[in-house]
């Protein structure tokens, strides 16, 4: 009998040294959280998963023909008269696509942690030059679902609607954020939203197939391989980002 299995691309020690990894298509990155998303931790994620795609994926904007006064001040650029290697090395990366963030091993999350992975998002967003999908695997706290579709994970929402920051108090209803106006101007009576605890007893048994995550949010997946899945086959769709041939493209 076989399976397929996710093992670290780097070698760790404990799984056989001689396996061959095959690799996720080209622009996925799945990355493993070994421990709880907190304060003291989040940094250290944001700096791994920003750094490996500075240096594995295709930068979306090309610097190496811009003047120095129009460069961030942090990008020295090309060495005289390496411009045209340095953008022809650039070319032969794949464009990111998605990452698939698996937290299984993830039992708790704060504020600041969920602030650094919206950071995380733009900062992986401004270096592809177009909006990158972000999926995660099995999520199984309530808890935790809901701080991730507060800041606009897991439910798809266009990039201009996405939040900055999550650290503003604002209404809440059932992990979504709402307009505070919609509520100003509502005439209709507010309801309390169910408790995610509570617990209705007189629940009908369903038979035949359901969905185990709800359709609301296409990009939490129960389980690591439907999450890789899906991240690849939006690469199918959309096959022309990732092709070492194909020239930067910017999605708006």
């Amino acid at each position: 009998e076989t399976r397929e299995v996710f093992v670290p691309l780097r070698k760790d020690g404990v799984t056989n040294a001689d396996i061959k990894v095959d690799l996720p298509a080209p622009g996925v990155i799945v990355y493993r959280f070994e421990e709880s998303y907190l304060y003291p931790n989040c940094s250290l994620v944001n700096s791994a998963i920003v750094a490996y795609v500075k240096e594995n994926m295709r930068r979306g904007i090309d610097f190496s023909t811009m003047r120095a006064f129009d460069r961030p001040w942090n990008d020295p650029g090309p060495s005289r008269g390496g411009a045209e290697a340095m953008q022809a090395a650039n070319n032969e990366k794949p464009v990111l696509h998605a990452i698939v963030l698996d937290f299984t091993g993830v039992s708790h999350i704060d504020t600041t942690a969920v602030q650094a992975l919206v950071d995380t998002r733009n900062e992986v967003q401004r270096w592809a030059d177009h909006p990158v999908e972000f999926h995660f695997a099995t999520i199984l706290s309530p808890w935790i679902h809901r701080a991730l579709v507060a800041a606009g994970f897991g439910i798809g929402t266009p990039s201009v609607d996405l939040p900055r920051e999550i650290a503003p108090v604002v209404p809440y209803r059932g992990g979504r954020r709402e307009k505070w106006w919609d509520e100003a101007t509502s005439t209709s009576t507010s309801t309390i939203p169910e408790d995610v605890e509570a617990h209705d007893a007189t629940l009908p048994h369903l038979s035949g197939t359901a969905l185990i995550v709800a359709a609301e949010t296409p990009f939490f997946h129960f389980d690591l391989t439907s999450a890789v899945r899906a991240a690849e086959a939006g690469v199918e769709r959309s096959g022309s980002f990732w092709r070492p041939d194909t020239p930067p493209t910017k999605v708006v």
